[in-house]
C-alpha cells in the first residue's frame, strides 16, 4: 500500500511578487511613496526618506500578513484606480523624458518571505 502524504496546503507564500509604485515630490520638501500591489502610503521630507519608509512599511506588512496566516487574504491588496493613473502618468513622462518634480518608479520581484 502507498504511503499517503499530508494534502499541502498551497499559498502564495511560494510564489514571487511584483511590487510596482513611486516615490514622487508633492511640494519642495515633501515626497509620497506608494506601493500599488499593497494599497500602502509614506510621506517623507526626501526621496531617500519617502524610499526607506515605503520599504519598512512593505516589510512590515508582509511579515504580519504571513505571521498571521492571511496571505491570500491581504496579497495583492490592489491601491485605488487613481493611483494606477498617477503612474501611468509618471511612467509615460519617464518614457517620453518630460519630468518637471522628481520622482521614482519602482518596480521590485521579490519572493514572500519574512523580513524580522
Amino acid at each position: 500500500m502507498a504511503e499517503r502524504r499530508p494534502a499541502q496546503r498551497s499559498s502564495k507564500s511560494d510564489k514571487l511578487y511584483r511590487l510596482r509604485g513611486y516615490i514622487r515630490q508633492i511640494r519642495p520638501g515633501e515626497f509620497v511613496g506608494v506601493c500599488l500591489t499593497l494599497n500602502l502610503v509614506v510621506k517623507g521630507a526626501s526621496q531617500s526618506e519617502a524610499r526607506r519608509r515605503l520599504k519598512e512599511l512593505i516589510d512590515a506588512y508582509v511579515d504580519d500578513a504571513i505571521e498571521n496566516d492571511e496571505v491570500d487574504e491581504f496579497i495583492p491588496r490592489r491601491a485605488p484606480w487613481s493611483f494606477y493613473l498617477e503612474y501611468l502618468q509618471l511612467w509615460l513622462r519617464s518614457a517620453l523624458h518630460f519630468v518637471r518634480a522628481p520622482f521614482t518608479l519602482l518596480n521590485e520581484v521579490r519572493p514572500l518571505q519574512r523580513h524580522a
